[in-house]
């Protein structure tokens, strides 16, 4: 990252002057039961923006994933593979094949805090809950930790396109080359 000089003027960056790190992280974004295109389209966007490789959405729907949702992701052609599974056992059997370590964010009985915990280096799963029932058992057994966002303010949860972005800037930030 170049720190501007002084003496130039500051001027907001266009989308394309927009200056992009890479990161070493292999990860697949899991999203279990959301259902609001508004939640959806926000983390397809922050799983664009921290160098997701592919997002897996459990759901009995498949219409989630709709215009209003790229919309709102701004990403167009520029969107990662999204993968529609109606069964975690369709989820487990992919992590499995792909080796992958899965990772819940949700507050837990035995949750880790997110700026506390090392992602370890290998393939990762980060599992989504949904807006309001929030992550399912069934997930949540598949996951190997669950990671909580600390609150210092009197709400007790944060939405969940917020919660993920954060979680996904944490693991990009500690995976930077």
């Amino acid at each position: 990252i170049t720190i501007p000089d002084t003496k130039m003027e500051r001027r907001q960056l266009s989308h394309e002057e927009t200056p992009t790190l890479t990161h070493k992280a292999d990860v697949v974004l899991v999203l279990d039961g959301l259902i609001q295109t508004q939640n959806i389209g926000a983390l397809l966007r922050s799983a664009n923006a921290f160098g997701v490789r592919e997002v897996w959405v459990r759901t009995d729907r498949v219409d989630h994933v709709t215009a209003k949702a790229k919309k709102v992701s701004r990403l167009g052609k520029a969107m990662m593979p999204v993968h529609f599974m109606t069964e975690v056992g369709a989820i487990a059997s992919r992590l499995e094949e792909q080796n992958r370590l899965l990772l819940g964010v949700e507050l837990s009985t035995d949750q880790a805090w997110l700026h506390e915990y090392q992602f370890p280096e290998r393939p990762l799963a980060l599992a989504l809950g949904a807006e309001k029932e929030g992550m399912s058992p069934e997930m949540m057994d598949l996951c190997s930790q669950m990671l909580a966002v600390p609150l210092y303010g009197t709400v007790s949860s944060l939405n969940v396109a917020t919660a993920g972005a954060i979680a996904l800037y944490e693991l990009a930030r500690q995976s930077i080359e």
